[in-house]
């Protein structure tokens, strides 16, 4: 019998290769756990929506190309709540182009002109410039998603082809710029003056990098959970925006209309609003376990968060009371 230990020297490296200095959009490439999620596909039971309803499926999807999806779409619903004049949101994915685009209008939309402090169009800041936004300042109450100033640019890194373009009602101009290979490429914009009665509208149109997520085309199943995505969106933004998937026209009324997607109109419900910021609804499902389904400013935080344990703990709080009452041999 032999035993044997060997430990492998590794090669002597440079300090120039020891110690390495990465531009932002390079790190998130490098580490783009830090910044998207899991970039290996994952097999998981999740929400997705089919011919108009909503259940459970066990998918194969990918979690950071959830995420930057998402990005783009949480930009057009925050949009849709600080811009009262928003009308609609429109979402495209074209699978055999391997495309997805989303669109919003409204009259106060990005301003098609130069920064005064940074010297370039405001879109080509927002969109091809790290840690950039309009939600710094902490001092505001926000009911919109973005704070950190990635958003829409982990979108642009991730795609071969990212093109955005803004049209701004009130100077009466358009702008459109393409970025290229995971935003290295930064094609000038190109900027007109136009004659339209339309109002500003942004649509981002991109060509996702597919193989850093380890797929050849955007699949069914991942097409069916966007759609869900999309559901949530006109679920919590109310109906004075028309929320658009692949130009059908996802018609929810209010959440009550959205439950019945999961559930069905039949089965019983408790629905309560308070001061417009929380809108909750139980109800008994048997054999469905104790679920929690829950939206944070539209996002979708389908693990939960304190946020949920706040409402359950409140609900079982009661029961306890309540069945205490009835019966006091408890």
């Amino acid at each position: 019998m032999i035993f044997l230990k060997y430990k492998k020297m590794p090669g002597k490296k440079t300090n120039e290769q020891k110690y390495q200095k990465k531009t932002p959009r390079e790190h998130v490439l490098l580490r783009p756990d830090t910044y998207v999620g899991d970039v290996d596909p994952t097999e998981e039971e999740m929400w997705i929506c089919n011919e108009d309803k909503i259940h459970k499926k066990n998918i194969k999807y990918v979690p950071a190309f959830y995420k930057i999806f998402d990005e783009v779409l949480v930009n057009s619903r925050d949009h849709s709540t600080n811009d009262l004049t928003c009308s609609h949101i429109k979402v495209e994915i074209n699978q055999e182009e391997n495309m997805i685009s989303v669109l919003n209008n409204g009259d106060n939309g990005i301003p098609v002109e130069i920064h005064k402090e940074h010297g370039i169009y405001i879109p080509s800041l927002i969109f091809g410039e790290m840690l950039t936004g309009s939600n710094f300042d902490d001092t505001e109450k926000r009911t919109t998603g973005g704070r950190n100033g990635y958003g829409a640019k982990l979108a642009n890194i991730f795609s071969k082809k990212f093109i955005v373009e803004v049209f701004d009602a009130k100077s009466k101009t358009k702008f459109k710029q393409v970025f290229e290979e995971n935003m290295s490429i930064k094609n000038e914009p190109e900027v007109e003056k136009v004659k339209t009665k339309e109002k500003s509208y942004v649509k981002i149109t991109f060509y996702p990098d597919l193989e850093r997520f380890k797929m050849k085309k955007i699949t069914d199943d991942t097409v069916k959970l966007y759609h869900k995505r999309v559901c949530d969106i006109a679920a919590t933004t109310g109906n004075r925006v028309k929320v658009y998937f692949n130009d059908e026209e996802i018609k929810i009324p209010n959440f009550i209309k959205y439950v019945d997607m999961f559930y069905g109109e039949d089965i019983e419900k408790i629905y309560e609003e308070d001061d417009d910021r929380w809108s909750i609804c139980a109800l008994y499902t048997p054999n469905q376990g104790g679920e929690c389904i829950s939206y944070v400013n539209s996002i979708c935080t389908y693990r939960g968060g304190t946020h949920v344990s706040y409402i359950v703990d409140n609900i079982v709080k009661r029961l306890i009371e309540y069945i205490k009452k009835k019966d006091k041999t408890i």
